[in-house]
């Protein structure tokens, strides 16, 4: 790990562990009721100026009983970002467009990363309300969440066994098995279904 993400890492594992997060790498996770706020830290394979390194901070929430069913051989204790289903990146403050941050090689610059920090928690308390498997499910069904309209349809499969009724999840159910005909993979549904039953508590 290089010394400008050694910097950066240190400076939010001082922010983000008293909320209850644990490291490993670039990754922070929470979690909570079943499900998982994760933060991760990406390298950009962008040339950038000398001495600079850019990244990205990648922010996302999750239900484990979803990553369970679309992804069985992941670890439920440890998810990575690229499994949640609502996913963002911190951008440089209110009105900013920019996802890619940049840090010096050369020096500790440690107001940067302060900003850095900052933007990450504003990110956090925005989305804690989403360790809940109702407000994700709430999230998924009103806003674009940053995953592809089948994974969306997946997710909502399995989280209405979860927390609405049968019915609902049935709905879904062939929503999702239609979305697999038509893209080539309705072998693929079997499984899927057996899985997404498995976990339901409806």
């Amino acid at each position: 790990m290089s010394e400008p993400f050694l910097s950066l890492t240190s400076s939010l594992s001082g922010r983000l562990k008293p909320l209850g997060f644990k490291k490993r790498g670039y990754r922070f996770c929470l979690l909570r009721n079943n499900c998982a706020l994760i933060v991760e830290i990406q390298k950009s394979r962008e040339r950038h100026e000398d001495g600079l390194v850019g990244f990205y901070i990648n922010v996302g929430a999750c239900s484990l009983a979803i990553v369970q069913v679309l992804y069985p051989e992941v670890s439920i204790e440890w998810p990575a970002e690229m499994y949640a289903q609502v996913r963002e990146r911190a951008r440089h403050g209110p009105g900013f467009e920019g996802e890619l941050w940049t840090l010096s090689v050369a020096r500790c610059d440690e107001r940067r990363i302060e900003h850095v920090s900052d933007a990450v928690l504003r990110m956090i308390e925005a989305m804690l309300p989403l360790l809940d498997e109702d407000a994700l499910m709430a999230a998924l069904n009103d806003q674009s969440t940053g995953i592809s309209s089948l994974e969306r349809l997946e997710s909502l499969a399995v989280l209405a066994g979860r927390v609405k009724d049968s019915a609902t999840q049935r709905s879904y159910l062939e929503q999702v098995r239609d979305a697999l005909v038509r893209a080539g993979h309705g072998h693929a549904f079997t499984d899927f279904e057996s899985r997404a039953l498995a976990l339901a508590k409806v």
